[in-house]
């Protein structure tokens, strides 16, 4: 199985609805709308190059809205548990991740940490 990463740059009209049509498309298992100089992230699930050149080029690139289209193909996938074992290295495999409270990791420029109400 062949994993690519498709960035995705839209039409300013087309990105209320882009999402869940980019969703919809054959071989495409997930999307994301994300912050930066893209506007969606897609990843893509195909079983040879040829199929893969035809999701992004025939289904993804021809959705109305889509402006440019950038693919990264992934080598190796790294889960959750490759990455516990990683650190596990020399502590017996009893490591394990902490979640993170972002209400205390709260820099002081943050306008709850100014006195402004805390969105709960």
């Amino acid at each position: 199985m062949i994993t690519a990463i498709v960035l995705i740059t839209a039409e300013r009209g087309a990105l209320p609805k882009l999402g869940e049509t980019l969703a919809a498309v054959a071989g495409v298992s997930e999307v994301y709308s994300v912050t930066g100089d893209i506007d969606f992230v897609a990843m893509v699930r195909a079983r040879e190059h040829e199929e893969l050149a035809d999701i992004v080029t025939r289904r993804i690139a021809q959705v109305p809205g889509v402006m440019r289209t950038q693919t990264h193909v992934a080598f190796k996938a790294y889960s959750r548990h490759d990455l516990e074992s990683m650190f596990a290295v020399g502590t017996g495999g009893r490591r394990r991740f902490r979640q993170l409270d972002f209400a205390r990791c709260r820099p002081s420029s943050w306008p709850a940490a100014r006195g402004a109400a805390s969105v709960r």
